[in-house]
């Protein structure tokens, strides 16, 4: 999630949020760039502001597992719902703290294992129904951007809402290392996955601060959208 805004975060940032202490904290006062992580609830939480932005993310809490066991790749963080509600409530106590927010925008990539690239094109091919995809092939990128315009109501124009969808085939190599034993003990594994990236985001060029209350209903319907192509894929 990353909110737009002119405005620099204060220090208590991840306390107000957590109501804890991050497990790191990294700050580059001349550059304007901060960086906190640590574990929040079951996830593994990001907060890093720069010039005009603030990120907030969520991934997988780091562990051994990762290097790649049928049984816990890919890492994941849930189900989407729950980590939307989760994500949705930390960024709107962020924006509470501001006065003005110029954008918002959410991201989110999800991973499907398959056997093989084949498996992989007959698992998307339902996602891309606008699309006829090769089983033959060997590299798969698709990217679009489906734009949406959100009703403001009253006399204000629309504000347009920018879907842009990724999808592709990944071989992933995870390696786990280490650094006391000789380089044969190492240990790696590939997979072969489906990816689809999503980016939300308002129009950077309508020049208008987002009031407050806007700024509930967009998070709650950047929700939607996200659930929407998560689960019927490239739509309208």
């Amino acid at each position: 999630m990353t909110l737009f805004t002119n405005e620099p975060l204060h220090e208590n940032a991840w306390r107000e949020l957590t109501g804890g202490e991050p497990e790191a904290s990294n700050r580059n006062p001349r550059a304007g760039i901060a960086v906190e992580y640590g574990p929040y609830e079951d996830v593994w939480l990001t907060l890093q502001s720069a010039p005009e932005r603030l990120d907030l993310s969520l991934t997988a809490t780091p562990t051994e597992t990762m290097l790649g066991e049928s049984t816990t790749w890919p890492p994941h963080i849930g189900a989407l719902d729950i980590r939307l509600a989760q994500i949705r409530a930390l960024a709107m106590r962020l924006c509470s703290r501001f006065v003005a927010i110029a954008r918002l925008a959410l991201g989110a990539a999800f991973l499907h294992k398959v056997n093989d690239y084949p498996a992989g094109v007959e698992w998307l091919q339902p996602y891309l129904p606008n699309v006829r995809l090769d089983r033959e092939g060997y590299d798969l990128l698709y990217r679009v951007n489906r734009q949406r315009r959100f009703d403001l109501g009253k006399a204000e124009a629309p504000l347009l809402i920018h879907r842009v969808m990724t999808f592709s085939m990944v071989n992933v190599v995870t390696m786990m290392v280490d650094t006391q034993l000789a380089a044969s003990a190492n240990k790696s594994a590939s997979h072969h996955a489906c990816r689809l990236e999503i980016d939300l985001s308002t129009d950077q060029n309508r020049g208008v601060d987002l009031p407050r209350e806007l700024c509930e209903v967009l998070l709650a319907n950047f929700g939607d959208m996200a659930s929407e192509i998560a689960t019927k894929g490239d739509v309208p």
